[in-house]
């Protein structure tokens, strides 16, 4: 085969596995992540990610993302929510994550001095109708400055059927 030939086929290889990677992706409904400025994340620093709810068929999974660095001090995470519904209703609640095991090993995925973790804020939540809402996070440490925070985020995921 002629060298022209083989890049022809490499590239089209590869085409093949990012139509198919994002295929895979498909019941992502949002995904935001932001970036803290020296890796701090503070109290009065507010995930907001507004999503749209088009199908009230499917069960809906809800996650928290973060990824922490090293001089992240703590072997968990507590952070609070609220989600507004299209109609002005609000559920709010606190949740609790370990990042780390009782020996000091990091739980997250990653390389280096940077662990990343998706953690169920919600799973199986039901929106019960269609429309926009509005999720908020922060952090609930009873620090105002978290160190060693590198970024935080909301993932939300179409489930699986509700019938």
């Amino acid at each position: 085969m002629k060298t022209g030939n083989k890049a022809i086929l490499y590239i089209g290889y590869f085409l093949f596995l990012m139509v198919g990677m994002i295929s895979c992706n498909s019941s992502t409904i949002t995904d935001n992540r932001i970036d803290n400025s020296g890796d701090i994340w503070s109290i009065t620093d507010t995930l907001k990610t507004d999503f749209e709810i088009e199908d009230t068929a499917y069960y809906h999974d809800i996650l928290f993302t973060c990824r922490v660095t090293n001089e992240y001090k703590f072997s968990n995470i507590y952070v609070w929510y609220s989600i507004t519904a299209p109609d002005g209703r609000i559920s709010e609640g606190i949740k609790t994550f370990d990042v780390m095991d009782k020996s000091g090993k990091w739980l997250g995925s990653g390389f280096g001095d940077v662990h990343s973790y998706e953690l169920p804020l919600l799973n199986n939540w039901n929106a019960g109708m269609k429309g926009k809402f509005e999720i908020r996070i922060v952090q609930n440490m009873r620090t105002d400055e978290l160190t060693g925070v590198r970024g935080e985020g909301v993932k939300v995921n179409r489930g699986e059927d509700i019938f």
